[in-house]
């Protein structure tokens, strides 16, 4: 990750399944060594801890040594200069997938977890059903996993588990099977610092997700306003993610259906895109019920 391009990827993977949480106070990274998603994360004013979990204790001492911009937290009210050194994170060397599964502690404790490792086809943890269960385990009843899904897909590619990305597919299968996994989001972003649009995967325990997910541009743009802490500088706290951004986010494009519906046997719901240009038009006009096909009474039971 080139450091002047990294607040975009950052903002990106953490902020969308962020606001996608009414009030996340308790938020798991796993990786992020680098300090960029933990910046991120500490701009929420709800934020109350903090668990990191990283591999190498080298990366970030590294880090903070030779890239000290990406975990700059100084112009951050209510922050310590390094966002290593804020009191409300706990800091933990080890392997982060084992984390979640050896952990009981963490059961139901994360709001939001974001998973600052790598994408699925260098992360063979994500096809493991065990793993990705304590993933969802991990989260509160209201929580919000979110991921780097690797390299968007393109319209020319073949059903996914045959594709280039077949261990995402396998991911998206394990959440889509799991019983407490209520919402599943999928979108991309070209600004993000690789040659190719980077694809991001969001999951929520609970539908009621959905409502943030699909806000609209001035409501997650006051929403930006109000939960984010404002900045010594007077500088804006993002540089990327807004209510625009977050707008282009609630569409996939037309690539993630066409390679989801390539899968065998085709899902049911592929069956319904588009108009079907051989059955008649029915209209109705609220205003007009003469001109309309139909008429709209109200039930007296």
């Amino acid at each position: 990750m080139a450091n002047q391009t990294d607040r975009v990827f950052h903002e990106t993977l953490v902020h969308p399944a962020m606001f996608a949480h009414p009030s996340p106070k308790s938020v798991g990274i796993l990786g992020g060594g680098d300090g960029g998603s933990l910046r991120e994360v500490l701009k929420h004013k709800s934020v109350t801890d903090v668990t990191m979990v990283e591999l190498d204790e080298k990366v970030v001492s590294v880090s903070k040594e030779y890239l000290p911009e990406i975990s700059d937290c100084s112009d951050i009210v209510g922050s310590k200069p390094n966002c290593f050194d804020d009191d409300r994170l706990s800091l933990v060397f080890t392997d982060a997938f084992a984390y979640v599964k050896d952990k009981k502690e963490a059961n139901g404790k994360f709001d939001v977890l974001v998973a600052d490792v790598n994408q699925p086809e260098n992360q063979d943890e994500y096809t493991d059903a065990d793993t990705v269960n304590a993933l969802v385990e991990s989260l509160s009843p209201l929580g919000v996993l979110v991921i780097n899904a690797g390299e968007a897909p393109m319209i020319v590619d073949p059903r996914a588990d045959k594709g280039m990305q077949p261990k995402r597919e396998a991911f998206t299968k394990l959440l889509e099977a799991h019983p407490k996994i209520a919402s599943i989001f999928v979108f991309e972003d070209a600004q993000s610092g690789y040659v190719d649009p980077v694809a991001f995967l969001v999951a929520c325990r609970d539908a009621s997700c959905r409502k943030n997910w699909y806000g609209q541009t001035d409501e997650i743009n006051y929403q930006v306003f109000d939960r984010l802490q404002p900045m010594k500088s007077k500088k804006p706290a993002l540089i990327q993610f807004d209510g625009a951004t977050q707008r282009s986010y609630q569409v996939p494009p037309r690539a993630w259906e066409t390679v989801y519906c390539r899968r065998e046997p085709e899902p049911f719901e592929c069956a319904y895109r588009g108009l079907d240009m051989t059955k008649e038009l029915f209209e109705y006009y609220p205003k007009n019920e003469d001109e309309s096909a139909f008429v709209i009474r109200e039930s007296k039971e």
